[in-house]
């Protein structure tokens, strides 16, 4: 209850300013600098990861600090140089890179289990289903290239025959290889910009 209270009162003085409680005739109507602490630095320098993957999958956590037009105006006033000495952009960019090398760890993680799940689904054939599936794989190599062959002579009506026995001659085969998940098997993937599977 409390945590929900200042988060909302959190909003409030985002929108309407920190003195929105106070009456009008006694307001001192701050302006708020860069350097002042509930100022977001990370906003002054363009981007905020805090807001940007607020409500997402990778979202950060609750973040107080505000984001104020008249310090982003001053901080864009000010020199490179008087930037640097503030360390703000430093700060920002050690911080992407921490994100960054989190969700490659992640990435890599994801992708160690997918490998190991595909390593432990491996079926051990026995000697006639394997002689089968070797059979097959030896006459879909023949008509492919026999299929390859008329292509190139220009019979391509039957080059299109030959290849589409070999697609039903893979199905047979795949259905010998992997007799639990006949047909094709959903495939995971793991996404290399936000660690997903897919």
């Amino acid at each position: 209850m409390a945590a929900a209270k200042a988060a909302l009162a959190a909003q409030l003085d985002a929108l309407m300013g920190k003195e929105r409680d106070v009456p009008v005739d006694k307001r001192q109507n701050k302006k708020l600098t860069p350097d002042d602490d509930e100022v977001d630095k990370y906003w002054l320098c363009g981007l905020s990861p805090y807001i940007l993957f607020r409500n997402t999958r990778s979202d950060l956590g609750h973040w107080d600090k505000v984001t104020d037009d008249d310090a982003k105006e001053l901080w864009d006033s000010y020199s490179q140089e008087k930037k640097d000495e503030y360390g703000y952009e430093y700060d920002l960019m050690r911080f992407l890179e921490q994100l960054v090398t989190d969700l490659d760890k992640t990435i890599k993680r994801h992708q160690d289990k997918l490998e190991a799940d595909k390593t432990s689904r491996v079926i051990n054939l026995s000697k006639e289903t394997q002689a089968q599936v070797d059979a097959l794989a030896k006459e879909i190599n023949e008509l492919q290239a026999a299929a390859q062959k008329l292509g190139e002579e220009g019979d391509v009506d039957e080059s299109m025959k030959m290849m589409a026995s070999v697609e039903e001659l893979k199905a047979r085969k795949e259905g010998l290889e992997n007799p639990q998940f006949p047909g094709k098997e959903k495939v995971m993937e793991v996404c290399d910009v936000c660690c997903n599977f897919m």
